[in-house]
């Protein structure tokens, strides 16, 4: 039986307007023009807001190994509460994080029968997994989160330069994009001195958090790498964009980047 969502504000791909969204067997069918549907159990809202779920890309479920920080069933609830119907778990900060099948297997086990939300998986590369990569992707998972500083976590260490250009051609091989988390130790480790041996009665101020940032233009400036990726990916440019700066690139204009192509969700 179908039945109709009225709002005098409807997100639609026009903007905002007055609608009855009409909906069958849990799936949109229809956006009509508003009142004209006469048919099934009709729920006015008034002037209440109705749009399309977001979608939240980075999300951290800590889950299993660190739930008690936030787990799959509070984590949704929350997401679904704020109007974001799908979101894509990071592959840290759980035990183990999602850097190979099992890893994967085991966050599918932990999420089944608690989300509140549609879940896709973020695998993660971390030094000596990059074997797992073709796999992982075999598995579902939407693409690859590295880091190049200390994550924070002792599971999930940073690649070096060599280890990233090998992630970054594995991904690629496989259509998949790569998520760097793109600070680098030395920039940060003297920015954290320069905090430390700050005064105490300095440290509290806004402009001294902006001072212990690494300077801009060392750090933050999107670099090009050229031809990197022999293998392209379906859409990929020859050039990919990092806000990172590595030993022996170049930088270039803030253009290029990666997509992968459209892929299956992965089932929970």
């Amino acid at each position: 039986m179908s039945s109709v969502v009225r709002s005098r504000r409807v997100v639609t791909p026009d903007g905002e307007e007055p609608a009855d969204v009409v909906v069958d067997g849990g799936r949109i069918v229809e956006v009509a023009r508003h009142g004209s549907t006469r048919t099934g159990e009709v729920v006015d809202l008034g002037r209440l807001v109705v749009s399309p779920g977001l979608v939240d890309s980075h999300v951290h479920f800590n889950q299993p190994g660190r739930t008690h920080w936030e787990g799959f069933e509070t984590g949704t609830a929350a997401a679904l509460a704020g109007g974001t119907t799908t979101v894509v778990d990071m592959p840290l900060n759980s035990v183990p994080p999602t850097c190979e099948p099992a890893a994967l297997e085991a966050k599918r086990r932990e999420a089944s029968g608690v989300v509140r939300t549609d879940v896709a998986f973020w695998g993660g590369i971390v030094p000596g997994s990059i074997r797992h990569v073709e796999a992982l992707a075999r598995a579902g998972v939407r693409g690859f989160k590295v880091f190049l500083v200390d994550s924070g976590v002792p599971e999930f260490p940073p690649l070096d330069e060599t280890e990233l250009r090998e992630a970054l051609e594995s991904a690629s091989a496989v259509g998949l994009p790569v998520l760097v988390h793109a600070e680098l130790p030395g920039p940060m480790a003297a920015a954290q001195q320069r905090f430390a041996q700050s005064p105490p009665e300095e440290r509290r101020r806004y402009t001294s958090y902006l001072a212990s940032d690494p300077p801009k233009p060392k750090t933050r400036r999107w670099l090009w790498w050229r031809g990197w990726p022999k293998r392209r990916a379906p859409g990929c440019t020859s050039s990919i964009w990092l806000r990172a700066r590595l030993p022996g690139s170049s930088a270039g204009p803030a253009a290029g980047g990666c997509r992968s192509p459209p892929r299956p969700a992965p089932t929970i």
